[in-house]
């Protein structure tokens, strides 16, 4: 972490287990991971980049008949102005 810009990784693990026709059981560990880099642009604004890829379930689970889990990927870009005046 620097004044003007700061690193950050984050990352997650799950025990899952997936339950179907009330009798079958199955238990998968999926997980994943983010980094995230921010900068001040200027006094008022800041950027924020991150990546994340994550084995999670979350991506077949829109009408899978079996879901499964796969590999996701998430990339993002924020811009943040921040404002400074009298509170009332």
């Amino acid at each position: 972490t620097g004044r003007s810009s700061d690193l950050r990784l984050e990352g997650f693990a799950a025990h899952t287990e997936l339950w179907l026709d009330k009798v079958q059981s199955e238990k998968t560990l999926t997980g994943g991971g983010k980094v995230a880099w921010r900068r001040k642009v200027a006094e008022d604004l800041s950027l924020q980049t991150s990546v994340e890829l994550a084995r999670s379930y979350y991506a077949t689970l829109d009408g899978a008949l079996r879901p499964t889990p796969s590999m996701a990927t998430e990339a993002m870009a924020t811009l943040t102005k921040h404002f400074r005046g009298k509170r009332r």
